[in-house]
């Protein structure tokens, strides 16, 4: 394998880099598996130090060299890594291709060579695009600030809530995603709703559930209110943390339409104004395709604990949204949504699997 590290940002070509050395056999002294060519300011490489290759023996590789007999490009973040093997099962196809000479398609030698199958091991969101990974050192902080309220032996429910989708996530699709979910995207499973109850059952045996009162009926007849999801009361009645409902009917929420079972508004404890909304996406497959039935998840800068959290602090998320495409998590923004055709599903990540 060639591996050409390769930025996508300019397409001018210089300050080339490589660990190869013996070009000709093109058998790399660094190691006994591949040679390394960084090219810093574009994305193509050839046969000789005019298309961009500069060994370090200052020989140029000679033409027709195996270097650009290879199967595909593999991108990582913002890199793009040469194979000459064939992608296995465990890469995803992208909707882009690469060529490897400057002057794009009307080239002479993109023409006699084409362009090549971009494919990555990384998570993808529903619109093909490779996920970005990595907390900034304030957002990172932010979360850090978060997990230690919640490492409180009082808030262990909440904890093991949150442990239990980045477990998920972390398992189906890889940490960038994690980064993503505490930044606020929106995450499918492909699970058919069982992480959905799944989380309503640790919050009924937590007893953070914030079940609806009896009515008289029930009162007098000593009725006791089942835990289940339908039984729940609205997320802000009563205010405080713990796991109430959210309806789109009602306008606590504006993910999807409404559907039988409630959404789960989680409000964290303590101090925290952060949020955690756990939902299903309706089973109505025309219209949701196969994110039907399956299990939604995101963090929220802000919950329904107080008056300002629903009012005011929802209202700075909805302008952001409309403004930019923000969504507002619990350590900073992304705009993974399911409104823009850019949320991270499962289904789209087997390769990760």
């Amino acid at each position: 394998m060639i591996r050409h590290a390769l930025t996508k940002q300019a397409r001018g070509f210089s300050n080339v880099e490589t660990k190869a050395a013996d070009t000709h056999s093109m058998k790399p002294i660094a190691d006994d598996t591949d040679a390394v060519v960084r090219c810093r300011y574009g994305y193509r490489a050839g046969p000789s130090k005019e298309a961009g290759i500069r060994p370090a023996s200052e020989q140029s590789i000679p033409p027709g060299s195996a270097v650009i007999q290879g199967k595909f490009f593999e991108k990582r973040n913002n890199e793009y890594l040469w194979h000459q093997e064939r992608p296995d099962r465990t890469y995803t196809l992208l909707d882009e291709t690469r060529y490897f000479y400057r002057g794009g398609a009307v080239n002479p030698l993109n023409l006699a060579y084409g362009a090549y199958p971009v494919y990555t091991h990384s998570a993808v969101d529903r619109s093909g695009s490779v996920v970005g990974g990595g907390l900034e050192e304030e957002e990172q902080a932010r979360l850090d600030a978060i997990l230690q309220v919640l490492s409180r032996p009082e808030n262990a429910p909440y904890l093991e809530i949150l442990n239990v989708l980045q477990q998920r996530i972390l398992a189906n699709m890889g940490p960038s995603v994690v980064d993503q979910f505490h930044k606020g995207a929106h995450i499918v499973f492909e699970d058919g709703g069982a992480v959905y109850h799944d989380i309503f059952r640790i919050a009924a045996h937590r007893g953070i559930a914030k079940l609806r009162k009896r009515s008289w009926w029930e009162y007098f007849t000593g009725a006791q209110i089942e835990p289940v999801p339908t039984n729940l009361s609205s997320s802000d009645s009563p205010r405080g943390p713990g796991v109430g409902s959210r309806r789109p009917e009602k306008r606590q929420t504006s993910h999807y339409e409404r559907d039988v079972l409630p959404q789960l508004g989680i409000d964290l404890p303590g101090g925290l104004i952060g949020h955690i909304l756990v939902g299903m996406v309706p089973n109505r497959r025309s219209q949701y395709g196969d994110s039907a039935g399956n299990t939604f998840i995101q963090t929220e800068q802000y919950g329904f604990k107080s008056f300002y959290d629903h009012r005011i602090g929802h209202g700075f998320g909805l302008f952001w949204n409309l403004a930019k495409g923000w969504q507002s998590g619990l350590a900073g923004h992304t705009k993974h949504s399911e409104k823009t055709g850019t949320e991270i599903r499962e289904q789209d990540n087997r390769h990760r699997r």
